[in-house]
């Protein structure tokens, strides 16, 4: 499993509310399984200023990669 640190350009009260972050939750999933399409489990949680995202991936690595506003890298 990959640990993987997401930071967002937009303020984190955005993240606050519930729908806003469930909204928020469902589509960057989709965005990071097109992306990647070896990704077997994907999970999101906010933690402070950040969006911690644990990837379970068949490949031995996830490479650096940007979509959107959310950068995402490994840590």
């Amino acid at each position: 499993i990959h640990k993987i640190i997401g930071y967002h350009k937009a303020s984190i009260l955005k993240l606050r509310s519930t729908s806003r972050t469930l909204q928020y939750r469902a589509d960057e999933y989709v965005k990071i399984r097109s992306e990647l399409p070896s990704i077997e489990e994907i999970s999101i949680e906010r933690v402070a200023n950040r969006l911690e995202i644990y990837i379970d991936t068949r490949e031995d690595y996830v490479n650096f990669f940007n979509f959107r506003n959310l950068r995402i890298r490994m840590r």
